[in-house]
């Protein structure tokens, strides 16, 4: 009888050690897949922002497309006032591309003035990044996108 009492006794002081082991892994797996869930909806987040912030600056036609489709539901042009607005639209996106690509060419080198040697080098590839990004293009210096007409 001793020995049915001890073998009780050892499984009861076992079972709440095993829920409380149990119940700290479930603890941890929950934390674990919340932490993943936000680490991949920041990801997919800051993905979809650079898409959207560099997608503009690509492809002058197709913004000022865009940017008239919208008008025409807004204002409801008729179609002698779109052809007449098309054109607009696609200067004045052509011209703030070229400022943008100024402003941007001016901030790369002030930048690159303050770096030594080795930063330089670096700073002229993630620039050179940042323009195929945003313009399209492989080099900052010449200002060249193959997207603009």
């Amino acid at each position: 009888m001793n020995e049915e009492m001890g073998a009780k006794v050892t499984e009861k002081a076992t079972v709440p050690g095993n829920r409380r082991v149990k119940s700290w892994r479930s603890i941890l797996l929950c934390v674990g897949i919340f932490i993943l869930g936000g680490l991949t909806g920041s990801a997919l987040t800051a993905h979809v922002i650079h898409s959207m912030m560099t997608k503009p600056f690509r492809n002058s036609d197709e913004m000022a497309i865009r940017m008239l489709s919208g008008l025409k539901r807004d204002l409801g042009l008729t179609e002698e006032q779109a052809d007449k607005i098309l054109p607009i639209l696609k200067s004045g996106h052509n011209k703030l591309n070229s400022n943008f690509r100024e402003v941007f060419r001016a901030m790369h080198e002030g930048i690159r003035a303050v770096l030594t040697d080795e930063q330089a080098a670096r700073w002229d590839e993630r620039t050179r990044e940042m323009d195929r990004d945003m313009f399209g293009s492989e080099n900052p210096e010449t200002g060249h996108n193959p997207n603009s007409p």
